[in-house]
């Protein structure tokens, strides 16, 4: 049995990736919300490769196992944060955070 987790890209999340489109397209700020549930922090991470670009930009780690950022990140147009349900002010910080890391 093959214990990888496998994204299916479903017509809603064909329907995600055009509005992600549409952002970067026109320099938008993109904000997704709904009913907890369907699917859309699993969508927004597989979108933005996040997985694979925030163990990248993570400089603790990246101190510790030696990688490269530059040659890994480059390309990197896209940014996932999830709100934080405490205080809003929180993801203003994240974004720039990321955005100074990802440079």
């Amino acid at each position: 049995m093959n214990k990888t987790k496998t994204f299916i890209e479903t017509k809603e999340y064909k329907r995600f990736a055009e509005f992600c489109d549409a952002c970067i397209k026109y320099k938008y700020i993109g904000v997704c919300y709904g009913i907890p549930g369907v699917g859309k922090t699993v969508s927004a991470r597989h979108y933005a490769n996040w997985d694979s670009i925030y163990k990248q930009i993570d400089f603790k780690v990246n101190q510790e196992i030696g990688i490269d950022v530059t040659k890994e990140i480059i390309h990197v147009n896209t940014m996932f944060c999830t709100a934080p349900a405490e205080r809003q002010t929180k993801i203003s910080g994240d974004i720039h955070t990321f955005g100074v890391r990802i440079d």
